[in-house]
């Protein structure tokens, strides 16, 4: 509650709780008819739904019923009652906690609501270091009180609208729907991704990519988020369970064997191919993108080898192909160097053969 609390206050959003029980109703989340004697007609009363960040605790205590009542508002931002729908303001969330250990009196969350939340993390306890910071933040007074707001919905509205202009190159885009079809092909699920899963994903990965300070998607950004977007929303059979299997160690599996640009993300290189350190343009649009974990696999080099890649000039990278047991092809170096990149070459038609 302290977190969703202190994220609202720093955004200046406004911000409910809901504490979800058995005997809770849709009505008490999404609002109800109310008759008026001195009008004599009905008048609708908002619910807790209508605002900002709605913190819905413990969600899996209430029955079904009740939990279906955030379908609609979670998947269209709006709330129907009594045949008239009224949308909910732009700025809108919903985050939900779940008790992991008391299971006595609680109803497990369908799928198709699972499906509708963009993300699940695990938070866990805090270190020793958390927690005697915890102890010295209240000696005297109340954190959240000191929190000051950062940015408005105006401010996040601009950048919920600059994330939809990030780039997303068809061979990233392929790579991201070729993952989550290979959820459904999986036979140690009996439950994939839906084409749900595979618009949030692609919303996630272009919002990393903006914080990044960055104009298009990169793979690694898809394999970074996909645990916490796809993660829960896989069903595991029952062979699978049994065998102590978590849909994080499937999805694990399943991102390491799916290919993009003749590059097996798993850190082996296929023949004829185009790598890079970095990412790869041609004047607008990217065509292929480097992997990251490259330059993990070769001893994470940065601005002191690959800053030796100027037109005419290829010593940077020719040691870094050694280090992989490669031959680099000169004639290909048709680019340009960026050294603004955080250090990483940004190159145009280079190719390495492996």
């Amino acid at each position: 509650t302290t977190l969703e609390k202190a994220l609202a206050q720093s955004l200046s959003l406004e911000f409910r709780r809901v504490q979800f029980t058995p005997d809770l109703l849709p009505s008490d989340i999404v609002g109800t008819s109310v008759y008026e004697m001195n009008r004599g007609s009905f008048e609708f009363r908002p619910g807790p739904v209508f605002t900002n960040v709605l913190l819905a605790d413990e969600i899996n205590r209430a029955s079904p019923r009740t939990q279906s009542a955030l379908l609609e508002c979670m998947s269209e931002r709006q709330v129907t009652n009594d045949g008239v729908t009224r949308k909910l303001p732009e700025a809108f969330m919903v985050i939900a906690t779940q008790n992991p250990l008391e299971f006595q009196g609680t109803y497990p969350l369908p799928e198709a609501q699972l499906d509708r939340f963009a993300m699940r993390l695990s938070i866990g306890y805090p270190d020793e270091d958390a927690e005697l910071a915890l102890l010295a933040d209240r000696e005297r007074r109340d954190p959240l009180e000191e929190i000051q707001p950062v940015m408005d919905g105006a401010e996040i509205q601009e950048l919920h609208r600059r994330s939809r202009e990030i780039g997303l190159e068809k061979s990233v885009a392929a790579y991201l729907a070729n993952v989550i079809r290979s959820t459904r092909n999986d036979g140690r699920l009996v439950l994939g991704c839906s084409p749900r899963a595979l618009l949030t994903l692609a919303d996630c990965a272009r919002a990393a990519a903006l914080l990044d300070r960055r104009d298009y998607v990169m793979p690694d950004d898809i394999r970074r988020l996909a645990p916490v977007v796809l993660a829960h929303r896989l069903r595991l059979s029952g062979e699978s369970r049994y065998a102590g299997l978590r849909p994080e160690d499937i999805l694990s599996e399943i991102i390491g064997a799916v290919k993009i640009a003749g590059v097996l993300l798993g850190g082996t290189l296929l023949a004829e191919t185009v790598i890079g350190a970095a990412l790869f343009r041609q004047q607008a649009g990217v065509f292929a993108v480097g992997i990251p974990t490259l330059g993990l696999d070769i001893g994470c080099h940065g601005a002191a080898d690959v800053g030796a890649l100027v037109p005419g000039q290829t010593g940077g990278l020719q040691r870094i192909v050694d280090n992989v047991g490669g031959a680099l092809d000169q004639t290909a170096l048709i680019g340009v160097f960026n050294a603004q990149d955080k250090g990483a070459a940004v190159m145009a038609g280079l190719k390495i053969s492996i």
